[in-house]
């Protein structure tokens, strides 16, 4: 389970491309969790913030909500 899974495997597995994708950056998850504090707040610049917010506008714009 320890393989990366790339952006062509989940084409090739779910036969459409990747609409988003998540950063791991399991250190800085786990120390948001354990201070129960935002990402935000630790690390505003990281990949894993910047993925989280396309996510969001995604999700948001989606539903046809304002963010």
């Amino acid at each position: 389970m320890s393989k990366t899974v790339r952006p062509g495997d989940v084409r090739e597995a779910l036969g459409r491309d990747v609409d988003y994708k998540v950063a791991n950056d399991f250190p800085l998850m786990r120390s948001a969790i354990d201070r129960g504090i935002p990402i935000t707040e630790l690390k505003r610049k990281s990949a894993l913030c910047t993925d989280l917010d396309a996510l969001d506008a995604g999700v948001a714009a989606a539903l046809g909500l304002e963010r």
